[in-house]
């Protein structure tokens, strides 16, 4: 067996899954931030609208727009397990 050591720089984004009422439109990548009022997810404004930024149209294929985010985070302490 091989002992794999993952560089913890390498997990500082997390995988988020836009949907629409629970059907996946598409994937994408946040970070979180620390400030004086709390955490805060940093993605790009596309995962979250749904739109083309110049156009406004929906970028998923079937025009849904998400109405939910799930996010893979990484479990504390234990870097490649995710909840």
């Amino acid at each position: 067996m091989v002992n794999v050591v993952i560089a913890e720089p390498s997990v500082k984004s997390l995988l988020l899954v836009m949907k629409f009422d629970g059907t996946p439109l598409s994937t994408g990548t946040g970070f979180l931030i620390q400030s004086p009022s709390g955490l805060h997810l940093i993605t790009n404004r596309h995962n979250l609208t749904g739109r083309h930024q110049q156009t406004g149209k929906p970028l998923s294929k079937t025009g849904g727009l998400p109405n939910e985010v799930s996010i893979a985070h990484n479990v504390e302490g234990k870097l490649g397990q995710w909840i």
